[in-house]
């Protein structure tokens, strides 16, 4: 089982996020920009989702390890992400 605060604090980081992991969530310092970078998605179509959409607010996108383990629970999540941003 994945360890998402983990994996999300740590993918956060990598983006330049200013987080404080914590035993059940995270606390993150506002005002920090985020930029793209490779991501790991850890395999697991949720955080794949989520670094796709954080990609968005940054200048230029997250590359994503493994973006394919989306089609675990949303196989038109490309598709449809990319009808919304036209």
């Amino acid at each position: 089982q994945t360890d998402r605060i983990d994996c999300m604090t740590k993918e956060l980081t990598k983006m330049g996020a200013k987080i404080t992991e914590l035993e059940d969530g995270m606390v993150i310092e506002g005002g920090h920009p985020l930029t793209g970078c490779e991501v790991e998605s850890y395999h697991d179509h949720r955080i794949a989702m989520a670094f796709t959409i954080a990609g968005l607010t940054t200048p230029s996108a997250n590359q994503l390890d493994f973006p394919h383990c989306m089609d675990i629970s949303f196989p038109q999540f490309n598709s449809t992400l990319n009808s919304i941003c036209r």
